[in-house]
């Protein structure tokens, strides 16, 4: 079991590199997401999210995708209306949603 402790973050000053990340991140969501980062509470835990690592980076190397998704937009709003019976989408939001799902052009 991995111990992390209140005053090893401090030491380890990982507020500070969650801020640090959150500076990269182009949305909200992907910022709020980045303040939440918390430490692994187990090895295991810490071992499946360094495979999935490994597989973005592997599909960034052989081209299939660039990081981060040039086309990227918070869709959020979207989602939200979504969410709600008979919502409908503006045709912005409806273009956001649509950017994400098409592939680029050669």
């Amino acid at each position: 079991m991995i111990s992390f402790d209140k005053q090893t973050s401090k030491e380890l000053e990982f507020q500070e590199i969650r801020e640090f990340l959150s500076s990269y991140c182009k949305s909200e969501k992907g910022k709020q997401n980045a303040l939440k980062i918390s430490c692994f509470s187990d090895f295991n835990s810490l071992k499946r999210e360094l495979e999935i690592l490994k597989e973005v980076k592997s599909i960034q190397e052989i081209g299939k995708e660039k990081l981060p998704h040039q086309r990227f937009s918070d869709i959020n709003s979207a989602l939200k209306v979504l969410r709600v019976e008979n919502g409908v989408l503006i045709i912005d939001e409806l273009l956001k949603v649509c950017l994400l799902y098409t592939s680029p052009s050669p």
